[in-house]
């Protein structure tokens, strides 16, 4: 019941040697389901964690506690931004839910619907990732697509599912912008940026202000990937096109491959994980080391890589690196 969390760099004198970082772990507390999904701090540098069970905890101090259980009750929540200790937006399956403490007792006792214009089936394979803020204050989030190795429900959706199929897939979009990337205003309005994602279980916005996601590896893209997304463009996994207003399939392949936007990063199947999450961008000036303004991106399978970009006639690409692996 450990949270391996941070990695420390070594004083000057231990960097001669070739483990030059250190990982700190951080016991849980023993309340807490621990399958954390989610991982962010409050502006005042609490830590904040969501988990797979629907909670969310905070603690001041995540060595030696106490820890808070701020929330529960929510459905699969995998993406937290905290904007205060008594103010925490997630991405729940279903929706974007702001939770409040609005009588200081230190627990949320407002769960308030900001935006739950996607669709959400109760198929095993469906989830909500992502919550970061862009340049203008807006959310960023990213929804994936269901697997047909489960059931799939296609009685009494909450909106009309639409199970057309754009080419051969395996994995479909039946409800409204599953696949995509979104953004919710502070208004609550949504609008749909980018197609063509598998699950984007990793969306980060870079110091510049860009949107970057990591897509796993499905029936048409052979590996995961790190992709610059851009409005209107498509990535790879053909689904979602359905729901874009330009759509008037179905497509067959040359026109699938004439559409899609490269990655800006292919991640190695196996060598490099299997299973990306969120790309954090070095932003410590040196004190990290070495790697300013470069991409750290952790997966599924214990593994952090390292990623380099570079812009070359107006387009990202770069270089991946295994960073730390659990041996």
């Amino acid at each position: 019941r450990r949270l391996a969390f941070f990695l420390l760099p070594l004083a000057a004198a231990a960097s001669l040697r070739a483990n030059t970082y250190e990982i700190e772990e951080i016991t849980l507390p023993t309340a807490m389901v621990p399958e954390v999904s989610g991982v962010t701090f409050t502006p005042d540098g609490q830590l904040v964690i969501v988990n797979r069970h629907g909670e969310v905890w905070l603690t001041a101090d995540p060595k030696n506690g106490p820890w808070r259980r701020f929330a529960f009750g929510l459905h699969e929540p995998l993406g937290v931004f905290a904007a205060s200790a008594t103010e925490i937006f997630v991405t729940q399956r279903p929706e974007l839910t702001r939770l409040r403490d609005t009588d200081g007792d230190g627990a949320a006792d407002r769960y308030e619907t900001i935006n739950d214009d996607w669709s959400v089936t109760d198929n095993w394979h469906e989830f909500t990732f992502g919550l970061h803020l862009n340049k203008e204050g807006d959310f960023i989030l990213s929804t994936g697509l269901p697997d047909l190795a489960g059931p799939l429900n296609t009685l009494y959706p909450r909106v009309p599912l639409n199970m057309e199929k754009v080419h051969e897939e395996r994995k479909p979009s039946p409800g409204r912008y599953e696949g995509w990337v979104l953004k919710v205003d502070r208004d609550g309005r949504l609008t749909p940026i980018a197609s063509g994602f598998r699950a984007a279980a990793g969306v980060g916005v870079s110091p510049d202000g860009e949107i970057f996601a990591t897509d796993q590896q499905g029936d048409y893209v052979a590996t995961s990937t790190l992709v610059h997304v851009q409005p209107g463009r498509f990535y790879g996994h053909p689904a979602s096109l359905k729901w874009a207003k330009d759509y008037d399939g179905p497509l067959d392949l040359p026109e699938l491959a004439k559409r899609r936007t490269p990655e800006a990063v292919a991640l190695p199947h196996g060598t490099m994980g299997g299973s990306p999450g969120e790309p954090v961008w070095d932003t410590t000036g040196g004190k990290f080391g070495p790697f300013t303004g470069q991409i750290f991106v952790g997966d599924f399978t214990k593994l952090i890589s390292r990623v380099y970009l570079e812009k070359v006639a107006g387009e990202y690409q770069g270089a991946c690196f295994t960073f730390i692996r659990d041996a």
